[in-house]
């Protein structure tokens, strides 16, 4: 579809990821933003207004950021961590909540996405080894997590299958079966922005 739908999709996905997280505050969370590079902090502060605590990804791939952007966040002294991505329009601060109660009860917390990966990760702990051995951006990732969960003996919780958007098929399955509120702005984008699903 071209560059410029591309982005624009993305950033009203990120957008209406953005206000679900910040729903959360209400009841507790703390937001954490990990920018790509250090250079996107000024430029994501200008977007959301300083409403998160902004810091840039380190490591050089998938696995290694994430392994960071969890420590940075355990250092800070919280006890419940949760990681997501900005490209699952279904998400919701519903469900975050609901994965932050499950860690009371599991020392992980894993939410699967159609293609699989997963969107959502939370751990009591920082547990290293639940990135290494994964052939990330592969649809073996969420099964790779699972098996290095069962080596170490980690209990863990599934939440629901949810289908992020990495292709323009994914879009179109997403917009076929979507069945949330009219106004959900990736639902807005699309209908202002029709593709066709031949």
């Amino acid at each position: 579809m071209g560059i410029d739908f591309a982005t624009s999709f993305y950033k009203v996905c990120a957008g209406y990821t953005f206000a679900e997280v910040l729903e959360t505050e209400n009841d507790g969370v703390t937001a954490f933003l990990f920018c790509s590079e250090e250079y996107e902090i000024e430029q994501m502060k200008n977007w959301t207004g300083n409403k998160f605590k902004y810091y840039s990804q380190q490591g050089s791939e998938l696995g290694s950021r994430m392994i960071n952007a969890f420590n940075i966040v355990f250092k800070a002294g919280f006890r419940k961590v949760i990681i997501i991505g900005t490209d699952t329009p279904d998400i919701n601060s519903r469900l975050i909540l609901d994965a932050f109660e499950a860690l009371n009860d599991f020392e992980c917390v894993i939410g699967p996405s159609l293609d699989g990966g997963y969107y959502l990760l939370g751990l009591c702990t920082i547990q290293n080894s639940l990135f290494k051995n994964i052939r990330w951006s592969t649809n073996s990732v969420f099964n790779d997590t699972i098996k290095q969960l069962k080596h170490i003996k980690s209990d863990y919780l599934i939440l629901q299958k949810l289908r992020d958007i990495d292709i323009m098929q994914d879009l179109i399955d997403w917009s076929k079966n979507f069945s949330g509120m009219p106004s959900h702005p990736v639902k807005l984008f699309i209908e202002s922005n029709p593709f066709s699903s031949n």
